[in-house]
């Protein structure tokens, strides 16, 4: 991976061509766990496509207006939703629709084609590479640590933290646009109702590399996030009592100006299923984070910023699901200079303790 980000756009550029055409096949994991995605592999048709997207517009517009606070401006936007999200999906790709459990990141909602679905494959996404040298560093990222030439415990080690990769493919959209996509493991493949949060980690958002505007601009977004050492981006939350979803997005996240308030309209809501705080899944997420921590506590290859950590879980209570926990978003990513990576761990650090406090019902803002 290369530590400059003046030359890293031009040499991945020239990366991602030499190595798309070795990148095709990948395994459907999500069909190997779940026998109720045994979905048709052939090609639909224009009409089917179209009717396709038209479901998860709707299923959107439903979902957004579910009850609860959601954002500032959300009614409006949902307002004029339906519009602007057909401008959008007369883009996407035939045979692929927006991803359907996406909470936080770029998506047709924001008017971007975001990341995709194959229809009839729910266990790959398929994410757009981002612009500039965004997109060409997140790549590198993924194809240095899935290297077969890796010799690195703590990379190998990171394999099991991030989403498995697939390599790169190429998509023409429907104005024959190509679109150069990494393909991903979804992590929400074999959940019936995925909950699920995305926390951005760290005081700090912005590298080393960034200029005063774009530091000026991050801090103005969120200024709590140093001092809390982290922020929510999106989450959605399955409730039990009416079987539908509550969506909460990056604005909200960005409303939540205090510890306490992220402790408890952000925390203890997502696992808030409009019964009860579903206080037995925190011994297993507390679990499943221990290897994170153990990893940012001892390597010194990378430093991460604006990675977030992706928290899932059943919301159908019947069903015996384990959590899953991976971090995402590597668009950030450097090399370190064989130290530890004091920003991200500081809202790690920072997230384990409030989840503990909810774990053991100890909340120390009463």
């Amino acid at each position: 991976m290369a530590n400059g980000s003046e030359a890293l756009p031009h040499e991945v550029a020239i990366s991602i061509q030499d190595k798309l055409s070795g990148r095709t096949g990948s395994p459907d994991l999500c069909l190997q766990k779940s026998s109720s995605h045994r979905l048709s592999r052939s090609a639909p048709s224009a009409s089917g496509h179209l009717l396709e997207q038209e479901h998860v517009v709707q299923q959107e517009i439903a979902q957004r207006r579910t009850n609860g606070r959601i954002s500032y401006h959300e009614e409006e936007r949902v307002t004029t939703f339906s519009e602007e999200a057909r401008k959008i999906l007369k883009l996407v790709p035939v045979g692929y629709v927006p991803l359907p459990h996406q909470v936080g990141g770029h998506s047709y909602f924001d008017g971007q084609i975001g990341m995709l679905r194959k229809i009839g494959l729910p266990s790959i996404l398929y994410k757009p590479l981002q612009a500039g040298s965004k997109g060409p560093r997140e790549f590198a990222f993924y194809d240095s640590v899935f290297s077969k030439d890796v010799t690195s415990n703590d990379v190998i080690r990171l394999r099991q933290l991030i989403p498995a990769y697939y390599g790169t493919t190429i998509l023409t959209d429907q104005a024959n646009t190509p679109l150069t996509c990494l393909k991903l493991e979804d992590i929400t493949c074999g959940f019936e109702k995925p909950c699920i949060i995305d926390i951005k980690i760290g005081k700090r958002v912005w590298d080393d590399h960034a200029q005063q505007d774009k530091i000026d601009r991050e801090k103005k977004k969120y200024p709590c996030q140093e001092v809390i050492g982290f922020r929510i981006v999106g989450m959605r939350v399955y409730q039990v009592t009416s079987s539908t979803y509550r969506f909460f997005d990056r604005h909200y996240g960005r409303s939540l100006g205090s510890e306490e308030a992220v402790f408890r309209e952000g925390l203890m809501l997502f696992f808030n299923n409009g019964r009860s705080i579903q206080l037995e899944l925190l011994p297993q997420i507390l679990k499943l984070m221990q290897p994170f921590y153990d990893w940012f506590e001892s390597q010194i290859n990378y430093k991460l910023f604006a990675t977030s950590l992706l928290i899932v879980y059943e919301g159908d209570s019947s069903l015996d699901t384990q959590p899953v926990i991976r971090l995402v978003d590597f668009a950030h990513t450097y090399e370190s200079s064989n130290c530890l990576d004091e920003n991200f761990l500081f809202g790690l650090r920072k997230l384990k303790s409030l989840l503990e406090s909810i774990a053991s019902k100890n909340n120390n803002f009463d």
